[in-house]
Order: C-alpha cells, then structure tokens, then sequence
C-alpha cells in the first residue's frame, strides 16, 4: 500500500533557499570572473565587473595594528550572529516527512458523500478516552491504517487496566459513530498526580 508523504515549507525554509540562490549566483558571477581572466581579459575590466583587485587591496592594508579592540568585538559578535542565524536557516532545511491523513469517507453514492475530518476522528477518540477515571489528558492522532491515543494518568497505579479499558472505549466509540474500525494503540506519555479525581 502506498503513503503519500507531505513535507512542510515554513518561512524559514523558503529564506534559506533564497540565500543559497543568492550564495549560487555570486560564486557562479566570480566564476565567469576567473574564466575571463584564464582567456587573457584586461585585468581593468575584470576589475570593473567584480571589483576583486580593490577587494584585494583593501584586505592586504589590513594588520593588527589597523583592527582595534572595538573592531574585534564587533566582529566577534557579528559572527556569532551570523552563525546562528544560518546555523537555524540551515537545520530548517533538513526534511521532516509526515505521513499525508486524507478523509475518511463514510459514505458514497450517487445522492452524495459522507466524509470525516481525521480531526472529528481523534476528537472521538480523545473523548472516548477521559471517560476513564484515571486519565486526566488525552491526545490521539489518526493514521490511515490505525489511531495512536497518548495518555496522561492520575496516578500510576492499575496501568494496564487502565489501558485495557481505554482501548475499549476508544474501539466503542468507532463502533458508535460508524467510523472506521483500524487497529487502537494507546501509550501513557505522563503522569499527573496533581489532576484533581473525579468525584472529590
């Protein structure tokens, strides 16, 4: 069976695609710089269009007498910055996949569709599971072939009971509103002894 895989592109994605476009032309435009010189341009007109001998020049004049304690400390901060801001632009281009959830479809014929958000799904599931005392949050997540239900509990003791009675909930609650009958994981994610109990 085949899963669509959707992968997000947040603001940070998109700069840093643009500073590595700008990066790409510039070493691309120092390129074509180098290919004019091997062919033997006048060094002036290379210049002209790039400005490396000016470039060169200004860096050769500088020493460390030139560089002054408040230069230094510009630069340092500077380059801190600098490192963390392409740091973070760099980590956001690292892919991170997530399974693509389409509706679920209930019902369909040639009056019309029944579809379920897979958000009303986790909802269902979610409220199926705080019907048992000893859960105090509950948060579920729809997949195409099963529901994973986390778990926040009251108090660690009678855990797999717990968990029994949970995932009997939640497969009653499918059952109930003719939702699909996939498989049910349920997980304990935390512990909460300063939830309040039900009935105090």
């Amino acid at each position: 069976m085949r899963q669509r895989i959707r992968v997000g592109r947040s603001r940070a994605v998109v700069a840093g695609q643009v500073l590595a476009g700008l990066l790409a032309l510039v070493v691309a435009w120092y390129a074509a710089m180098l290919v004019l010189l091997a062919l033997k341009a006048p060094d002036g007109l290379v210049d002209q269009l790039s400005g490396y001998r000016t470039a060169l020049t200004w860096l050769s004049a500088l020493d460390g007498q030139a560089i002054g304690a408040t230069a230094r400390v510009v630069a340092g901060v500077g380059g801190a910055v600098v490192f963390v801001v392409l740091g973070s632009l760099a980590l956001a281009q690292v892919p991170r996949p997530r399974a693509a959830r389409d509706d679920v479809m209930l019902h369909d014929d040639e009056r019309g569709q029944v579809v379920v958000r897979p958000r009303a799904v986790e909802r269902a599931a979610e409220a199926s599971a705080l019907d048992e005392p000893a859960v105090s949050a509950a948060s579920a997540r729809y997949e195409t072939d099963r529901i994973h239900v986390q778990l926040t509990l009251k108090r660690a003791g009678a855990v797999v009971p717990t968990l029994h009675n949970v995932h009997q909930h939640v497969t009653a609650a499918l059952e109930r509103h003719d939702l699909p009958g996939v498989p049910v994981d349920v997980l304990i994610t935390a512990l909460d002894p300063s939830a309040p109990r039900r009935g105090s």
